[in-house]
């Protein structure tokens, strides 16, 4: 199962930050990670559709084959109206995928090309899947934030749906990665998911029980300083020194993304979320505070729990979403530990840095008791102030 914990040294300490990108599989947690997902396309007989016996959940999709698929697991009722055959030179009669892509292409889930080919050979990426599943299954395009940085367009309508319906991939970043192929058990989640999502809807599409709605909690810290403590001052001082070291300019040292490091540190050191269960990673929040509590690496939408919690934390004064490093040590977290540790791995330094999709980061929040440190990063403006 996942595990997000990097150990420095032997065990006594842990750095952590929202990672780039991880693979979910992994040795023998790659036949059982999807072993409920392949039951399920079983019974409904979806299964037949993924290339590769048995099923391999990093096997990838043709268009072709993802258009039989969506076709057997969203079926077209026939109509009185004449069906218009797709213009696709490619495809021919005797074609296995003729009558699905004939099927989408009226249903108006696939269009046609400048070349009028449909180049059904092609491995589907996750953007391509993301846009043909929403139009497959009818969803409607949201008007909420979208929580990904590199998705725009017909992609970005297409992912707002998806969130609107609570389907969702496990992404470990603020990325959706559009242009990577996908894969059969990326696949088959968002169908399962989509599908599952239906099932839970009457006939006039309103949810069959109440469904669990996010709410925006106030915590209790309006008796926090916000002058910082002597540990905050140095930590955020060494941060932007290591900043400026490299020519970057400072961060502002934000009231809310301090509010919430806070927050986390106290929550950290009472209840240690993150040994609820092995998946579960220093980003965790416990259930024994006014938030949304989430096992970071393993509960559904996982990322963006943890991202939104600024917005909780501050009672929704902060709009923005917020990015963390964590560190643990065993004894006691100090800044010049945690800013080390943070320092002599990647995916910490890029985030300090503002390395990559982290270049617009502005703000920050620093926080450090006990055996840990949590630092946030955001890009929005603080209407609470700043640290002066």
């Amino acid at each position: 199962m996942k595990n997000w914990m990097l150990s420095l040294g032997l065990i006594s300490s842990i750095v952590l930050t929202l990672p780039v990108s991880a693979s979910a599989y992994s040795g023998e947690d790659k036949e059982s990670w999807f072993k409920d997902e392949v039951n399920q396309l079983s019974e409904t007989g979806l299964i037949e559709y993924f290339p590769g016996e048995p099923f391999d959940p990093e096997a990838n999709l043709t268009r072709a084959e993802t258009v039989e698929l969506l076709h057997a697991a969203f079926p077209i009722e026939e109509g009185t109206e004449q069906q218009e055959d797709a213009p696709f030179e490619d495809v021919a009669t005797d074609d296995e995928e003729y009558e699905a892509v004939n099927a989408l292409y009226n249903k108006e889930v696939i269009e046609s090309t400048d070349d009028k080919l449909f180049h059904g050979e092609n491995l589907v990426t996750k953007g391509e899947y993301a846009v043909l599943l929403s139009k497959a299954a009818e969803l409607h395009q949201s008007d909420a934030e979208n929580f990904y940085a590199d998705v725009d367009g017909e992609t970005s309508e297409a992912v707002h749906a998806l969130l609107e319906a609570d389907i969702l991939l496990e992404q470990e970043d603020e990325n959706f990665y559009p242009e990577e192929v996908l894969t059969n058990g990326e696949a088959a989640e968002l169908l399962l998911q989509t599908l599952n999502y239906y099932e839970n809807k009457d006939e006039n599409g309103s949810p069959t029980e109440e469904e669990p709605v996010f709410e925006v909690k106030e915590a209790n810290l309006t008796d926090k300083s916000f002058s910082l403590t002597e540990d905050e001052t140095e930590l955020a001082e060494s941060i932007n020194a290591y900043r400026e070291e490299n020519g970057l300019e400072p961060l502002t040292i934000s009231i809310s993304l301090t509010q919430t490091a806070r927050a986390h540190v106290e929550d950290s050191n009472a209840h240690a979320p993150e040994n609820e269960r092995e998946e579960c990673s220093l980003h965790s929040w416990s259930s024994h505070g006014e938030w949304t509590p989430v096992c970071y690496g393993f509960d559904k939408n996982f990322a963006e729990k943890s991202w939104t919690k600024p917005s909780e934390i501050t009672g929704g004064e902060y709009t923005g979403f917020g990015f963390e490093n964590s560190y643990w040590n065993s004894i006691e977290a100090t800044p010049e530990k945690a800013l080390n540790g943070w320092q002599n791995s990647d995916s910490h330094r890029a985030l300090l840095l503002g390395e990559g999709s982290w270049e617009d980061i502005e703000y920050m929040g620093v926080a450090i008791d006990g055996n840990y440190s949590h630092v946030w990063f955001g890009r929005a403006e603080d209407p609470q102030g700043y640290v002066e």
